[in-house]
């Protein structure tokens, strides 16, 4: 990453910087990111399964129980069927998105990449969300992982928003400039 690390001190930092030290230890880093890629699109795949998980009233075993028979059709590693049953244990499952997603930064973190959140007025197809990856990448000097959104609203163009920094190459943007510069110009007529 370019200087700055993501700071994983939070309650969801300290679960997934625990399973990160505990998959590398086991060498089942990638594994358990698959497993909990495919339980978290599991999980938002099913509205009821999503109720579930942040129902109170459903009892910690019963969650459990439901939990495991999930992973276990996902054919996940032990490390990560006793992981969210830690989860559901101690009252936590309900942070399991916040908890993956740290997870995911502590994988890209790992392998040097940093997340590039694109938009743009119209879908790309994968082959220019890796040329834009590659683009950025050779200009920052790591490894991008883009995450594309479609805002018909930018008119056209793009828009590149890494950590803090944000480039507005959309049409909506240049507009926007335009009229700034137009303003400007007029008040300083006056």
């Amino acid at each position: 990453m370019s200087g700055a690390k993501m700071s994983y001190a939070g309650l969801a930092g300290r679960y997934a910087k625990a399973l990160f030290e505990l998959a590398e230890k086991n060498n089942s880093l990638d594994k358990v990111e698959s497993d909990l890629t495919q339980l978290i699109k599991a999980v938002e795949g099913s509205s009821e399964l999503s109720k579930t998980i942040l129902n109170p009233v459903i009892s910690k075993s019963n969650l459990s129980g439901v939990i495991t028979e999930i992973l276990k059709k996902l054919a996940a590693t032990d490390l990560t069927v006793k992981f969210i049953g830690t989860l559901v244990q101690n009252g936590r499952i309900i942070h399991l998105a916040e908890i993956v997603d740290a997870y995911f930064g502590l994988m890209m973190q790992s392998r040097g990449e940093e997340k590039a959140y694109i938009t743009t007025a119209s879908t790309l197809n994968p082959e220019q969300v890796k040329e834009i990856e590659n683009t950025l990448g050779k200009a920052l000097g790591n490894k991008i992982k883009a995450v594309v959104a479609v805002n018909e609203e930018i008119l056209g163009g793009i828009v590149v928003r890494i950590g803090s920094k944000m480039l507005d190459a959309s049409l909506s943007g240049q507009l926007e400039k335009l009229a700034m510069l137009n303003k400007k110009a007029i008040a300083d007529l006056n």
